[in-house]
């Protein structure tokens, strides 16, 4: 797989821009384990929205999957971006 982290960092360098720290999300798996791909036609949002899921729900389901949020929350995006502005502010302090 092409190493995008070293391509961002160039990138950061060529602009003057200090480099961030970056981390990456686990994969979402389906019901068998296999990775979800458009390339593998996995099913997409569409079929969470048909059984019932909402966007707070699909946000905390992918926030937990990155350790941010607890299990079974549900959160907006607006929500979520005051949750990670308020944790790193401290662990800023």
């Amino acid at each position: 797989m092409f190493d995008v982290a070293s391509l961002q960092k160039s990138l950061f360098d060529f602009l003057e821009f200090s480099t961030p720290t970056f981390d990456y999300a686990p994969l979402r798996r389906d019901h068998s384990g296999r990775k979800l791909s458009k390339r593998l036609s996995s099913s997409g949002l569409q079929s969470l929205a048909s059984s019932g899921f909402l966007p707070e729900d699909v946000i905390g389901l992918l926030a937990a999957d990155l350790s941010l949020v607890p299990r079974g929350s549900r959160l907006s995006a607006d929500d979520l971006l005051n949750h990670v502005i308020c944790r790193c502010a401290a662990t800023d302090s």
